[in-house]
């Protein structure tokens, strides 16, 4: 009933009109939706982003599946990640409700900060990233490049501007300014992902790699059978085979 309320006041304009435009306070939506939170159900500042991410849940929670208003937000990130070593991926996928974080390149000291466009830091979001990684094929650690596409784009993308540093181990804000074209168009084909290539071979299951070497004896492992093994014998165990290794 409040966010009818809200959206009707919204686009109808009366309380624009004027020379001393009233506005809208929401004061009894967000008294409806922060009950019961611990953070939102307070009159301390709120992080509005924070809000909108509870404002989707609450949305999600009450409405019918066949009409909820919040799917316009919603879409899936590709994770990429490929070993160095053995030129193996992984991809997997994140479901979103709403809104990505975009990296603010900063570049200046003093205060004096240049511009950052809106393209730059979808550049940014999207560029690969170096990792150090325990590579389940090459069984050591590699260096690894990570990389984060668009798997699906969304009706409706809520984009904000990740501008804090960590200054003396402390975030802070950093007054960068943020351009977002208004007369242009900006294509996101661009950041699409394109899934696993024909080319690429998968990096296996890490849940499947582990090996075990024990001296055992009779009835400690009853999937092996010790009765053609010397004693002492060292046997490797992994979850797809089993091999005896002589002493």
């Amino acid at each position: 009933c409040q966010l009818r309320k809200l959206t009707d006041g919204l686009g109808s304009g009366r309380y624009a009109e004027g020379d001393a435009p009233r506005g809208i306070r929401p004061a009894m939506l967000k008294a409806c939706l922060g009950r019961g939170h611990p953070e939102f159900a307070s009159m301390r500042q709120q992080d509005a982003e924070e809000f909108l991410q509870h404002l989707v849940t609450v949305l999600r929670r009450e409405s019918h599946p066949e009409g909820d208003p919040t799917r316009v937000f919603g879409y899936v990130l590709e994770h990429r990640l490929q070993c160095t070593a053995c030129r193996r991926v992984r991809y997997t996928e994140e479901a979103v409700d709403v809104g990505v974080g975009l990296p603010v390149p900063v570049r200046g000291t003093d205060g004096s900060y240049e511009d950052v466009s809106l393209r730059e830091s979808f550049d940014a979001l999207v560029a690969p990233d170096t990792i150090q990684y325990t590579c389940p094929s090459c069984a050591r650690s590699v260096t690894a490049t990570k990389q984060t596409r668009f798997a699906t784009l969304p009706d409706v993308l809520v984009v904000q501007a990740q501008r804090f540093q960590l200054v003396n181990w402390v975030p802070q804000k950093m007054p960068v300014r943020f351009q977002v074209p208004l007369t242009e168009s900006l294509d996101m084909s661009t950041y699409l992902g394109h899934g696993q290539r024909d080319d690429e071979e998968a990096l296996p299951d890490e849940g499947h790699v582990a090996v075990h070497r024990s001296r055992l004896r009779r009835g400690q492992c009853p999937e092996v059978d010790l009765a053609d093994r010397g004693r002492g014998d060292l046997v490797e165990l992994d979850d797809r085979r089993r091999d005896h290794v002589p002493r």
